[in-house]
């Protein structure tokens, strides 16, 4: 599986990778090889989460728009709100099933699309997966995303950034929110914030009042703001936040 960086640029330019083909095994029913690349017209799936966010409606324009400019039919398709990956599960068997020759997949959930990437792998398409890994297959061609340490690195180093712009000195009381489980990105965001954050906690600089700092306990499902605010109320009246 090869990996790529995303730029703003290279979100419309995947497109492209349809033409100079992203895999060196042969598109079983394609009539020609990947390294060949497809016919202009041959359609590309691509199979968005829900539209939670303003990423995931930027990036499914950007798709749709420069798979038209590379002359390729999109198949553009986000998973609903309330049953994320049934529905994501069920848009790529389609997309499978109507002859797609690359799939691309920012996945709803990327531990449970296993199934649906081994029956489009095997029916020939390119397996793309968009910004978020998809996990337990070996089914995946390319793995487009975002340095995504680096991006929690840089989450961090905000943080310490913005306090001291405030006051010029510590201790600061903190609390952690990361992403949600689902999303195998959660852990790499938050590994990356902790290895700026976990050296200023150690000598006291920061202080988090609840003492949760492990990713399960400070997770949000889905992603959804109201998840992060139940959380914080709960932390703002327990007895135990400073």
């Amino acid at each position: 599986m090869r990996r790529h960086v995303i730029t703003t640029a290279a979100i419309a330019a995947i497109a492209l990778l349809t033409v100079s083909g992203c895999s060196t095994r042969s598109a079983a029913g394609s009539g020609a090889s990947a390294a060949a690349g497809f016919a202009k017209g041959a359609t590309t799936g691509v199979a968005l989460p829900s539209k939670t966010s303003e990423n995931w409606v930027l990036a499914g324009a950007l798709f749709t728009n420069g798979l038209k400019a590379a002359g390729f039919k999109g198949d553009v398709q986000y998973a609903g709100a309330s049953t994320t990956v049934k529905d994501q599960q069920d848009q790529i068997s389609t997309m499978v099933t109507e002859g797609a020759k690359v799939i691309i997949i920012g996945a709803a959930d990327g531990g449970q699309l296993g199934t649906q990437v081994k029956a489009a792998h095997d029916a020939g398409a390119i397996v793309i997966a968009y910004d978020r890994l998809i996990l337990n297959t070996a089914d995946v061609d390319s793995y487009v995303a975002y340095d995504n340490f680096k991006v929690g690195q840089l989450q961090g180093q905000a943080l310490l950034d913005g306090l001291k712009a405030k006051k010029a000195t510590g201790p600061y009381n903190i609390e952690l929110f990361s992403g949600s489980s689902h999303d195998a990105n959660s852990k790499v965001f938050f590994d990356g914030a902790m290895s700026v954050l976990k050296p200023k906690i150690a000598d006291g600089t920061l202080v988090v009042g609840s003492g949760q700092t492990d990713i399960k306990q400070t997770a949000t499902a889905a992603w959804k703001a109201e998840n992060a605010q139940s959380r914080m109320d709960a932390l703002l009246t327990s007895t135990t936040t400073v």
